[in-house]
């Protein structure tokens, strides 16, 4: 679904400043067992919304959205409206615009190995005891994976400990979230 964001916490800027406002993508997903349905949001930071999952009424008001387009089946992959952005030519123009959109691009695929590594479908069917260390194992993980392209691509440096002990360092937090996995087999709904 695409939509018009009516209360950003923070203003996006686009040089050069395009001619009309641009659109905000998020996935509106239905649980086909329920009558829930949330939005999943993997861009709302660039707003200010740290947010990821959220039901998708709360959403709608709170952000002030106007629905532009309807949502439809999502068949794009990480990195389409890259592809398509790209394609219109006063969205890209300098070298540095072409290497943030490739950086980007980069991000989004480093992203998509997560997680198809570490979500699996049936963290839904998790008991709240057993979710929630999940989901916050998942985050951690999440970031030490995000981090380690970061220090990659050499937008930041990281000081790597002499040990491990007592510390969260990604040896550890696979240990809990493999551990976590593991245990959620005999709490299922």
């Amino acid at each position: 679904m695409e939509l018009y964001i009516g209360k950003p916490l923070l203003r996006i800027r686009l040089m050069p400043k395009p001619i009309e406002p641009i659109e905000h993508a998020v996935l509106k997903v239905h649980l086909s067992d329920t009558d829930e349905t949330w939005v999943i949001d993997t861009t709302g930071c660039q707003y200010g919304f740290r947010e990821i999952l959220v039901p998708c009424e709360k959403y709608l008001i709170d952000r002030n959205c106007i629905v532009s387009i309807r949502p439809t089946a999502y068949l794009t992959h990480e990195t389409f409206d890259l592809d398509f952005y790209e394609a219109l030519r006063h969205m890209v123009i300098t070298q540095r615009q072409q290497e943030e959109k490739d950086l980007q691009r980069q991000a989004r695929k480093h992203f998509g190995l997560f997680v198809e590594k570490h979500l699996h479908r049936d963290i839904l069917n998790y008991t709240e005891r057993v979710f929630r260390p999940a989901y916050v194992n998942i985050i951690t993980l999440l970031k030490v994976h995000m981090m380690r392209f970061a220090k990659d691509e050499q937008l930041i440096s990281i000081a790597t400990p002499e040990s491990e002990e007592g510390g969260v360092y990604p040896s550890n937090i696979y240990y809990n979230y493999m551990s976590t996995q593991e245990s959620a087999g005999s709490e299922r709904r």
